[in-house]
């Protein structure tokens, strides 16, 4: 309950001092920066007063809505926890409007990322129509993408959703959509490799990483060695495992 309260108090307070800085001239950007600071500082009261006044100065800014989000995430704790719901119900709310303002991000990549933490937050509240709607809502998003790597990026996402949810199969054809489309191949590749691996299949891991092989990574990322490394290393270990002829 005293996490309810706290996020109450400060949605007050920060509305009441924002509203004295109305006609403050320092852009969006500003604000969200300090806020930003604030929340890696675990100093959330700052970050609520810092956003608040971020929404009345420039309602259309949809990043301070997504931070706002967080920060309430974060309070949250265990749905079971006394205010959990509730503070789950204003982060919804909250990410929802993220992506009504989508067009206005400082940051684009936090719409797709306000889609996932509305699925993760349904996941947790056992609220399996909402999380089925936003399961729809994502898939429809990169069925009417128009960049393919944008496309691919989306099914990547729901991919390594379906991993953790230990969903094998939905998660193999996400990350095969992601291949498909040409984003992070490699990676694709090489993380289908090891859903199969789980499952036994080692004939078909085979395949992936022979697959894999033939890819180069499309961008410089600290995980590129150990990716190439595990590759080179389980492919040694499958030598007497047979692929199809047609693969070749």
């Amino acid at each position: 309950m005293r996490k309810y309260l706290f996020i109450l108090f400060y949605i007050l307070f920060s509305i009441l001092s924002a509203s004295s800085l109305v006609a403050q001239t320092d852009p969006a950007w500003v604000f969200i920066g300090r806020a930003k600071r604030a929340i890696a500082q675990n100093k959330s009261a700052d970050a609520l007063n810092l956003l608040n006044k971020v929404i009345i100065i420039y309602p259309e800014v949809g990043d301070s809505y997504y931070l706002l989000a967080e920060v309430y995430q974060s309070q949250a704790g265990e749905p079971s926890s006394p205010g959990g719901v509730a503070a789950y119900t204003m982060a919804i709310s909250q990410y929802e409007k993220t992506i009504m303002n989508a067009k206005n991000l400082i940051v684009p990549a936090y719409e797709l990322d306000s889609y996932f933490k509305l699925l993760d937050i349904y996941e947790k509240l056992v609220e399996n129509d909402k999380y089925l709607k936003m399961e729809m809502r994502i898939n429809e998003l990169a069925v009417n993408e128009v960049d393919d790597s944008d496309r691919g990026r989306i099914y990547f996402r729901l991919a390594s959703h379906y991993t953790q949810k230990n969903q094998n199969l939905l998660s193999l054809e996400n990350y095969n959509l992601s291949y498909k489309n040409g984003y992070r191949r490699k990676i694709s590749l090489f993380r289908t490799s090891l859903i199969y691996r789980k499952m036994r299949n080692y004939s078909e891991e085979k395949r992936t990483l022979l697959l894999a092989t033939r890819y180069d990574f499309e961008h410089e990322e600290p995980i590129n060695f150990d990716v190439q490394k595990a590759i080179i290393s389980r492919l040694d270990e499958l030598t007497n495992v047979k692929v199809p002829d047609s693969f070749y």
